[in-house]
């Protein structure tokens, strides 16, 4: 139970890092990245 919390927890972060880097792959040149 605890470890599904967890593990989704962090699914839910890589999701949202996989969303930032989809962000500065767009905007790369206003970031400068």
């Amino acid at each position: 139970m605890l470890f599904n919390i967890v593990n989704e927890q962090v699914s839910q972060e890589f999701a949202i890092l996989d969303a930032l880097a989809a962000l500065s792959r767009n905007c790369d040149g206003d970031f400068g990245v």
